[in-house]
């Protein structure tokens, strides 16, 4: 294996690594993002569901209010009780409608399905009451209980909307959360993980490069003291092996000139 390819190598296992980290950061923060999003439609929600609540109690003070205007002989007070109604009542209609509108869960909209009827048999006992009140005081206030019996009925209807509707955000703040804490032990794993792998890799990187080295270190060392006994042992890398082969020949052909230097000097010693 080429020093170059090694080097690639342990480039690669770090960007494998923080690809992976990195991943599983982007995966956690997309959940997250998933989870605020649904918790604000949520809010949104519970938002719709109270301003639709403060209709639910506008009415009856238009309606009231009517009475009053009646009791009182008051045109101005009957026609701007009259003319509230009919924006309150308006208003209502469009929060639930709003509301129903939104991705809530099907239990939701069943709650709000259940509550819309309801609404407009309030609507119209509360006209009714109104409308009697522009000519028979004491008609109107007859027909009191029966409006009555409808603010009762419909506001244990929103109460249970209400309910629900507060159930599923306190669980979107709650699964927020999770995610949070899941994410924060998947990407502290997978750093450790990452460390873990960078750091086998590293090693048995650098044990192939610096073995060999070492190796050639102590055979230049031997070399340059004269000591062509040294065995090469070429191994490790490509280029490490290339080294050691070279230094090889070179102990080799070093030995073959002592050997001649040697066998003329006896050659020499014996003619003289």
């Amino acid at each position: 294996m080429k020093l170059r390819f090694q080097i690639l190598v342990l480039g690669f296992v770090g960007v494998l690594m923080a690809a992976m980290v990195g991943g599983v950061g982007i995966f956690g923060a997309s959940r997250l993002a998933g989870a605020v999003d649904n918790a604000q439609m949520m809010g949104t929600a519970l938002q719709k569901s109270q301003h639709s609540d403060m209709m639910h109690d506008a009415i009856r003070g238009d309606v009231f209010l009517s009475i009053l205007g009646a009791v009182n002989k008051d045109a101005a007070l009957l026609a701007d009780a009259q003319k509230d109604l009919q924006e309150h009542a308006a208003d209502f209609t469009k929060q639930l409608t709003d509301l129903l509108a939104l991705p809530i869960s099907q239990d939701i909209k069943a709650k709000v399905n259940n509550v819309l009827p309801a609404v407009k048999r309030y609507s119209d006992s509360a006209l009714q009451v109104q409308k009697l009140a522009m000519t028979d005081a004491a008609a109107a206030q007859a027909a009191m209980p029966e409006f009555q019996k409808a603010f009762a009925e419909l506001e244990k209807l929103m109460g249970e909307q209400g309910e629900a509707i507060e159930k599923v955000r306190e669980g979107l703040g709650g699964e927020a959360q999770d995610i949070v804490s899941m994410n924060r032990i998947q990407i502290a794993t997978m750093l450790v993980f990452a460390m873990i792998v960078m750091t086998v890799v590293a090693t048995w990187l650098s044990a192939k490069i610096a073995k060999p080295m070492a190796h050639a270190i102590d055979i230049a060392e031997h070399l340059s003291e004269g000591d062509l006994s040294v065995p090469v042992k070429p191994v490790g890398n490509f280029e490490s092996q290339q080294l050691l082969t070279a230094m090889a020949r070179m102990q080799t052909t070093l030995s073959g000139i002592v050997h001649r230097v040697k066998t003329g000097a006896d050659g020499v010693s014996t003619a003289s």
